[in-house]
Parts: structure tokens; sequence; C-alpha cells
């Protein structure tokens, strides 16, 4: 019975009621924290600001600057960042999709322009600006303008052969934009693209407006963006040039032009393969009694022009003829006596092996004689 009673009537112990009602309090001030966050989100709803980035963009009134001959320079991004601010609640929910921005031109000039981007939001934000402010907007005025086309030959081809352009659709095109663009084309540029077994191209080719230093210029517009070039495939080929004369040399005297006689040649393809050999307009030699350089006129078949040295064409010619400076030796009948006995002095030196050193310097002597009269004879064609 004393057991139950004090069982019943046992003492709490001071030590652990006081860890409780610690804990109590912990709990307590929980609890009020819970509440009291509750009823600043809940009730009170502070105003805070935030950004929505990637909001769309968007460029209006640019009609009416082309209706005044005006054009943007300026180029827009696709988004911009908006700044809102608002209750938490209404602005926590608010992204992309639910903004929208743009930018009015229509009232913008020649020049710089300072322009504000308009935003749209929801109603219950209460301030919404792109966040980097306004916009610096460059206009200029639209001009046309004429110019050049410039073919180009692009390809693998001998080096006796090349494309010449014989005709272009169009010479000039007008190239329409914004004048800082337009004024930095220079011409526009196609590639005509050729190879070695095609001998004539009529084709369509594209162009592209350059700059002086040949890269593309953008923001203009081309009348018509396609030409049409003729071409042909033209062959570059030295030939023998044969002088024709007339009338009789001085008595006692001959008169002979320089032998290998030489003429560089191009052509269309076509037209010159067959070329081996050309002939001069008869030459009067009788009026000759010296060593002379003499103009001589060559005669050229059609659509065939002749070349100097470096491969442009020669200045004094026309559509059938070139007149070139040819030399003309003039010899003694006397001359021409040793010439062809020294000629003959080495023919029977070379045939007999058992020569004294008398036929043997003879010989020789006729070799140089022979050497002075061939260095006489090869003197090239010049062209005046």
């Amino acid at each position: 019975m004393n057991k139950f009673q004090n069982l019943i009537f046992k003492r709490p112990n001071p030590a652990s009621n006081e860890k409780g009602v610690r804990i109590m309090n912990i709990v307590l001030a929980i609890v009020l924290a819970i509440i009291l966050w509750a009823y600043v989100i809940g009730e009170v709803n502070p105003e805070t600001e935030t950004t929505v980035n990637g909001v769309p963009l968007r460029i209006v009134g640019t009609n009416v600057l082309e209706s005044k001959g005006l054009t943007l320079l300026t180029e827009f991004d696709d988004t911009v960042s908006v700044v809102i601010s608002g209750r938490r609640s209404d602005v926590y929910n608010v992204n992309a999709n639910k903004l929208s921005a743009k930018i009015d031109v229509s009232n913008c000039v020649e020049g710089e322009n300072q322009v504000s981007v308009q935003i749209s939001a929801p109603d219950k934000v209460s301030k919404a600006e792109a966040r980097d402010g306004d916009f610096l907007v460059l206009v200029d005025k639209i001009v046309t303008e004429e110019k050049p086309v410039d073919i180009q030959v692009s390809g693998d081809l001998s080096s006796d052969t090349s494309v010449e352009i014989v005709g272009i659709s169009e010479e000039k095109l007008n190239v329409t934009g914004p004048g800082t663009y337009v004024e930095q084309v220079t011409a526009l540029r196609g590639v005509l693209k050729v190879k070695d077994s095609t001998s004539e191209y009529n084709r369509s080719v594209e162009l592209t407006p350059v700059d002086k230093d040949g890269n593309p210029v953008e923001r203009v517009e081309l009348s018509q963006k396609t030409v049409t070039v003729e071409a042909e495939k033209m062959l570059t080929k030295t030939v023998s040039v044969e002088v024709v004369t007339t009338g009789t040399a001085p008595e006692g005297m001959t008169v002979s032009p320089s032998s290998n006689l030489k003429l560089k040649i191009r052509g269309h393809y076509d037209d010159i393969k067959g070329i081996t050999s050309l002939k001069t307009a008869p030459v009067n030699i009788s009026g000759i009694t010296q060593n002379s350089s003499v103009d001589v006129t060559v005669q050229l078949p059609p659509n065939i022009t002749a070349l100097d040295s470096g491969g442009d064409p020669i200045r004094n010619q026309t559509d059938d003829s070139v007149v070139i400076k040819v030399d003309f030796v003039v010899r003694s009948a006397s001359d021409e006596g040793e010439a062809a006995s020294a000629g003959s002095g080495e023919n029977a030196s070379s045939e007999t092996a058992g020569d004294t050193d008398s036929g043997a310097n003879n010989s020789g002597s006729g070799t140089n004689g022979g050497s002075e009269t061939d260095n006489k004879e090869n003197g090239e064609g010049q062209q005046p």
C-alpha cells in the first residue's frame, strides 16, 4: 500500500521539468515564425523588382521611313531584357511570354535618333522598362546608283590557252540600298568557270556586289542578280613568217630577209588551230643597197591578233594585217662566191680523212666564213 501511494504521489524531478519547458518554447517560436511569414507573404506581399530576359522585340514604322526615302542602318536583336516591379506574388508569375517590346521608328530622321522601347506588361506589374534604356537608331537615305559588271574567269587551262569574254548581256546594273553601303560597292562581280575541253561559252553568271578589296557588300539589292556571259576559248601560238619579195637586187648584189622569222599570234581556237605560217605583203628589194630594217606588212587571217613578246597586242595592226620590222641583209656577188667556196671546202675536208695541215686550215677558214654568213641571216624580225 505504501509503495502504491509513493508511485502515485511521486514528486516531479526539477531538472526534467526545466528541459520540457525549453523544448516547448522552441516549438512555440517556430510556430510563431511560420505564422508571421505566412502573414507577410499572404497579406502584406511587399513590392519587389526582377529582370525578365528574352522578351520579343518588334520594330514598327519601317514602312513610314521607306515612304520618306529612308531606311534603318541599326540592326536590332530579336529580344531585349525587361526590368519589372510589383507585388512579389504578381512579379514572380511574369515570364517573357507575358511581356512584349517594340520600337517605333516612324518619326526618325536621317542620322542619329534616340528612341525608347515601349513595353507591354500585365496590369498587376507596376513598372516595366528596358534594362538598357533608350536605343540609338541610325537612319540613312535610300539611293540607287549604276555599277559596272566585272566578270572574272576561273578554271584550269593549258599555258597556251585563255578564255576571252566577247559579250555580257548587261555591262552595268542599278544597285539600291542605304547610301553608306551603296557607296562601298565598286563592282558587281561574277565568276565564269571554264575548262580546257570547251571552246565556247554562253552561260548565266550570278553577281555579287563587292568593295574595292573584293569583299562582298551586304544590305544592297541589284536590279537583276544574273547576267548572260558569252566567251570564247583563245589559243596562242608562234608561227613562221614567209617574206614575199619583188623586184631585183642591185647589180652584183644579193638582198635576203632574216631567216627563221617568227610571229606570235592569238585567236579563237577553231580559227587558229590550223595556222602554221603567215606571209607578208610583197616587199620591193630593188632599192635596198645596204643592211636595213624595213617595215613589212604581215597579212593576218580573220579574227587573228598579232602579239608582242610580252603577249600584248601589237599596236600597228588592223583587222587583217600587222606591221613589223624585218632585217634585210645585202651581200656582194663575190661574198656569195666565197661563202659558197668555203662551204664546199668544209664539206670536202670532212669527207677526206688524210687532209694536210694546210687543207685543214683552209677548211677551218671556210667554217668561219660560213658562221659569219649564218649570223647575218639569222637576225629575228623586229616589231616597230
